[in-house]
């Protein structure tokens, strides 16, 4: 892009650095290579994660070709992190000659791209004498995305597989408001957009005040005009939603996130490769789907669900966080972005027929509507053998263990938590002084980052304590996390508390020591 002739050298110095430097794909950085890659690499846009980079920075990587896109693992590189003030997980930098800058906006593969660009236009912008501030947005509400170049442009329409965008010089004008509008309350995973440059406008070519145009795989699919084609909300929300409707939409990873958090439930078919067209088939396995067959179905549930495509390598991070192995794909599943709960549906392995098949998906989707459908619970795996007095439980076992004719003293923690990992020591010490009791009580855990929690069980912070009994709701633990006060929880509140505290060694053992010291009819002190 350039800004007039004045800056043609700077950017023709900036693209001989870009050959240079430019990698097409994330680097990973480490201390050996971090100052070298970072400090003389132009622009370089840095992720510090943990475990694992977020998939939209792939397609950044491959988008921006004015910047070098590098991750590195601050859980195992604690010094550069802690360097560079790094607290939050991921943390987005933005590094020019050794200067940083924080990205504070959605982690998505759009947003990132944009900022970077935006960033670039101030730097070249700055150096050629011309304005270092970009026309601001009175709508900066992150439901709009906002387009200040044709290169943010063509980025969007590569990203989005469906993208809406509006055209507004004047930011005061009404039918901006109403756009806005019906961006807030999109629920179907839509890429709204605005411009406001006339310079941009007038290179596409667009002739009136407050024009909607909708992309669909990189092409002006349809276009209308607020206040002449549509002068009321409910007019224009209509049009978007019928005009972006796709009986079957790809869906990248970016978008997905979207849809998973603030959209309508989606049914999600990850597969190696989409289907192109009406004709082609979907490999489940064993049979094979025609897509015709799913966009009956979509059309069908599309005030419920939305039908959704994605391809295995672009979404695998984010499907196997919803505890779905990757050997279990093909799959489909279910999103409720209400109660974030997922719904597998079922396994190719066990699909004989094509006719089954629909039949089942048609069933599984029609019991989700009407809320017959039960959620998948992510698992580990279950145990083979019980190691101490304190049980693990996993999603596969958990109403198992809960709902025997026993207590359930159960413990949900996280492995990254200090907290749960201060009182895990604790808590197995709690388990040995109930063993003996053992008939009437089991003392168990639960892993909340391997497990999911069921729904109707409430867990909003780690550690936290339950105690499950036969005849009543569960009781939460609510004072100092110390044996003593647990134990006395537990006989307060277990059936058969009585007989639990009487089998407490450490009861017994006060027990002995007051009866030695004391006449026989002396009474006990409460634990």
């Amino acid at each position: 892009r350039v800004h007039g002739d004045s800056t043609l050298m700077l950017v023709l110095g900036v693209a001989v650095c870009v050959i240079i430097s430019h990698y097409h794909h994330v680097i990973e950085l480490s201390p050996l290579n971090f100052d070298v890659e970072v400090r003389g690499a132009g622009f370089v846009l840095v992720e510090f994660y943990l475990d694992h980079h977020n998939p939209a920075l792939d397609d950044a990587a491959r988008l921006l070709k004015d910047f070098s896109v590098a991750a590195i693992d601050a859980k195992t590189h604690t010094e550069i992190a802690n360097k560079y003030g790094v607290t939050a997980y991921p943390t987005y930098k933005l590094f020019r000659d050794g200067i940083d800058m924080t990205y504070t906006g959605v982690h998505t593969a759009p947003e990132l791209i944009y900022f970077c660009l935006d960033q670039l236009d101030r730097y070249l912008d700055g150096r050629s004498g011309g304005k270092q501030s970009i026309f601001p947005s009175e709508h900066s509400d992150s439901a709009l995305i906002h387009l200040r170049s044709r290169a943010e442009f063509d980025a969007l329409l590569e990203i989005e597989q469906t993208a809406v965008i509006a055209f507004f010089t004047n930011e005061r004008d009404p039918g901006l408001n109403m756009y806005v509008s019906v961006a807030e309350n999109n629920l179907e995973g839509f890429a709204f957009s605005v411009v406001h440059a006339q310079s941009l406008m007038d290179k596409l070519n667009v002739k009136h005040e407050g024009e909607v145009h909708v992309y669909h795989e990189g092409q002006l699919h349809a276009k209308t005009v607020i206040g002449i084609h549509h002068t009321q909300l409910d007019s224009l929300a209509m049009w978007v939603s019928d005009t972006c409707f796709r009986e079957l939409r790809k869906v990248s990873a970016g978008a997905l996130e979207r849809l998973i958090f603030d959209g309508l439930p989606s049914l999600l078919i990850v597969l190696e490769s989409v289907p192109n067209s009406p004709a082609d088939v979907i490999d489940l396995g064993i049979p094979y789907l025609p897509t015709f067959e799913l966009r009956e179905l979509a059309k069908q549930y599309r005030s419920s669900v939305t039908f959704l495509f994605a391809e295995r390598i672009e979404v695998l991070d984010l499907v196997q966080s919803l505890g779905i192995n990757e050997n279990d794909l093909p799959a489909l599943v279910l999103f409720d972005p209400q109660t974030e709960h997922k719904f597998v549906f079922g396994h190719h392995s066990d699909m004989v027929a094509m006719s089954d098949v629909l039949a089942q998906l048609n069933s599984h989707v029609s019991q989700f509507v009407d809320g017959s459908l039960e959620p998948t619970l992510k698992s580990a795996p279950i145990p083979s053998a019980t190691d101490g007095p304190v049980v693990t439980v996993v999603g596969k076992t958990f109403w198992n263990v809960v709902n025997s004719e026993k207590n359930v003293l159960l413990l949900f923690y996280a492995p990254w938590c200090q907290h749960s990992k201060a009182f895990l020591p604790i808590f197995r010490q709690i388990g040995e002084r109930l063993s003996g009791a053992n008939q009437y009580i089991t003392t168990a855990m639960f892993d909340v980052d391997a497990n999911d929690i069921p729904r109707n069980v409430t867990v909003n912070v780690v550690p936290t304590l339950l105690l499950f009994t036969p005849t009543q709701p569960p009781f939460t633990f609510k004072g100092n996390r110390t044996e003593d006060d647990v134990i006395r929880f537990v006989s307060t509140y277990a059936k058969d508390a009585q007989l639990i505290a009487g089998l407490d060694p450490r009861a017994q053992k006060i027990k002995e020591n007051i009866k030695s010291a004391q006449p026989d009819h002396a009474v006990l002190p409460s634990e």
